[in-house]
């Protein structure tokens, strides 16, 4: 996973894919997590295919950017 940012306030993540890819968007939920100023950018051009559980993973860091503290369970 590589990490960049566009601005001050926007991180970009570029992930490779599968099978690294829920991994790779776990580590970015613990990183952003209570950091409610944070703009991320998911770069999933590398990514061929996406499997269930790592759309999971990508409601879990939308769930961690929107609304902090609550659990996923409230989507």
């Amino acid at each position: 996973m590589k990490i960049g940012s566009i601005a001050c306030d926007i991180i970009v993540f570029s992930v490779r894919g599968e099978p690294d890819l829920g991994d790779e968007l776990q580590t970015i939920t613990e990183m952003v997590a209570g950091d409610v100023d944070s703009n991320v950018i998911v770069n999933l051009v590398c990514v061929d295919i996406i499997r269930s559980s790592s759309l999971t993973k990508l409601l879990e860091l939308r769930q961690a950017l929107v609304c902090p503290g609550m659990p996923a369970c409230a989507l």
